[in-house]
């Protein structure tokens, strides 16, 4: 179970888990498919919303979007991703002193500073299936303006975490 703040630094699982349940945004990283704005086989890193479902992180998505691109629609798509999370996304009450920049050794890339990389298999999921209203009800409730996209081509995408 998931409990209000951070695990202990040791608990690496605890805080993988935490952070894909608390965390609301990270960087999707593909392989470029594309020559324009990118150079093909370079990777890719755009910032996604998602939403945990137990433990599996959803996003809402569109084939117009440069990393949809890359793993669904082009010729030469490859369903590869990562997603990556970082403590120094937390501001205000929930910030980790270890991630603020600017005393001692505190910094993103300070190694109390948690992160994850999680890396598998994107997924389109069916539309109309129980999977599918799950995920869009979390995705909704942890991104109200995405209940305003119905109708512009989005869906629901899943990571298959290797």
């Amino acid at each position: 179970v998931v409990g209000s703040g951070p695990p202990k630094p040791s608990d690496k699982v605890g805080t993988a888990r935490w952070m894909a349940h608390t965390f609301t945004y990270g960087s999707l990283a593909t392989t470029s498919t594309r020559s324009q704005g990118s150079i093909v086989g370079d990777a890719f890193g755009n910032p996604y919303s998602f939403a945990d479902v137990g433990g599996v992180p959803y996003f809402f998505a569109s084939d117009l979007d440069a990393s949809m691109i890359d793993l669904f629609t082009a010729s030469d798509a490859n369903t590869s991703a990562s997603f990556a999370l970082s403590e120094a996304q937390l501001k205000g009450d929930g910030e980790i002193a270890a991630c603020k920049i600017g005393t001692g050794f505190n910094d993103p890339e300070n190694p109390p500073c948690g992160r994850v990389v999680f890396s598998g298999q994107m997924q389109k999921i069916t539309a109309n299936t129980k999977e599918e209203k799950d995920a869009l009800a979390a995705l909704t409730s942890r991104h109200p303006s995405f209940s305003q996209y119905e109708g512009l081509g989005f869906y629901v995408v899943k990571m298959i975490v290797s």
